[in-house]
This record gives structure tokens, C-alpha cells and sequence, in this order.
């Protein structure tokens, strides 16, 4: 979305599916996402709230989520949940190795 003068100031929502491979790192036998040593240290750089363990592509596509959504949107609702809530639990459910205990039978990931 840009304002009246043409500048980019964010989009309302952000819809996208996030990836998920570790850069440079072995992940199921191979490297799952090989990419140069220069191009980490930039997401470092610009992204510092992805660092903290390994690197992988779901905690650079967060930060670049929240870096593009227009920050005055719900900004108070926002503020709200993240100052006055309290994260009681948080529930996983098997993926891939138990087609019976998936969610949905046919979703892998």
C-alpha cells in the first residue's frame, strides 16, 4: 500500500504460507537450503531478531512479514496482546510419521 505522496508504508494484512529449511545445514540427510556465508550474515545484519539458533527460513519470513504490514493497523490491539497476554500453552501436533494422528490425514507439514 502506498500513502498519497507515492511512498510505501505497508499492507493491512500479510497472507503467506512460511517456509521451512535450515540454511546450510544438514536436514534430512542433505542440506536443506545452501546458500552463501555473505547472504547470512546480511539476514543477520537486517534481521536480528531471526538469530538464536540455526537460521531457518520460517524466522526471516516472520520478521519480513511484520516489517512490511503497515504498523499503525490494529497497533493498539497488537500492543495489547503482546504487553497484557500471557501465553499459557502451546500445542504440537504430529505431522508426518503417524498418518492417525495427524489433524488432517492428507497434510504432511
Amino acid at each position: 500500500m502506498v500513502n498519497y505522496e507515492g511512498n510505501f508504508v505497508g499492507f493491512d494484512v500479510i497472507i503467506g504460507n512460511p517456509p521451512y529449511g535450515l540454511f546450510n545445514k544438514k536436514q534430512n540427510q542433505k542440506i536443506a537450503l545452501t546458500t552463501e556465508n555473505q547472504v547470512i550474515e546480511l539476514i543477520k545484519r537486517d534481521y536480528p531478531q531471526a538469530k538464536g539458533g540455526v537460521i531457518n527460513a520460517s524466522k526471516v519470513f516472520y520478521c519480513l512479514g511484520v516489517r512490511m504490514s503497515r504498523h499503525k493497523t490494529s497497533y493498539n490491539t497488537r500492543i495489547y496482546l503482546l504487553a497484557e497476554s500471557l501465553i499459557i500453552l502451546i500445542d504440537v501436533f504430529p505431522e508426518r510419521d503417524n498418518i492417525k494422528k495427524r489433524i488432517f490425514e492428507d497434510v504432511k507439514m
